[in-house]
């Protein structure tokens, strides 16, 4: 999908050096939406003594560090970005020439219905690291998913079924496993 610059679209930005969340709080102060998906992570409190005696703590962490999809015209994103210096774009190959990455309305609303149900079955798998083969498409008709469409994906040797969401070149988030009353064939 080609940018256009007066369209408001998500693009797939990044920020270097695990600064998503500085750059996602500079982009709100100016008013332009954001997302970053977030889940929940236990992680060693303390620095000192031994890795077994530190306590865990939960704290909400970015599943893709340095992943921010921005909603905005690509002009006004432009100029942010001469004030926050750290934001760049992700980009592709496009008749010869690299293009910042856009990301569908209808695909971005599914993968942050998933994000923000904060369900523990959710995984993302980062491009490359799943094949997903052109399989049946489905939508999820109930439960917490519902409306979402996507790819159905079998587990080997596990009688579950997931939905996966791909966003093209940045990777596939996986919801929890679904019953198949479910879900509809599309």
């Amino acid at each position: 999908m080609q940018p256009q610059d007066d369209q408001i679209q998500w693009f797939a930005m990044s920020a270097p050096y695990c600064r998503e969340l500085k750059a996602m709080e500079a982009l709100g102060e100016r008013g332009i939406e954001t997302f970053i998906a977030m889940q929940w992570r236990n992680v060693r409190k303390s620095r000192t003594g031994p890795v077994a005696t530190r306590p865990l703590e939960r704290v909400l962490m970015p599943v893709i560090h340095n992943l921010i999809f921005v909603h905005s015209t690509r002009s006004r994103i432009q100029e942010a970005k001469l004030r926050i210096p750290y934001l760049q774009w992700r980009t592709m190959p496009s008749g010869g020439r690299n293009v910042p990455m856009v990301v569908p309305d209808y695909q971005m609303d599914a993968f942050i219905k998933i994000c923000n149900t904060r369900n523990s079955g959710i995984t993302f798998y980062a491009p490359g690291e799943i094949e997903i083969k052109p399989g049946t498409r489905v939508r999820i008709i109930g439960g917490e998913f519902s409306g979402i469409e996507g790819v159905l994906l079998k587990q080997k040797g596990k009688n579950s079924n997931r939905v996966v969401v791909e966003l093209p070149n940045l990777g596939s988030l996986a919801t929890a496993t679904l019953p198949a009353d479910l879900l509809e064939i599309i």
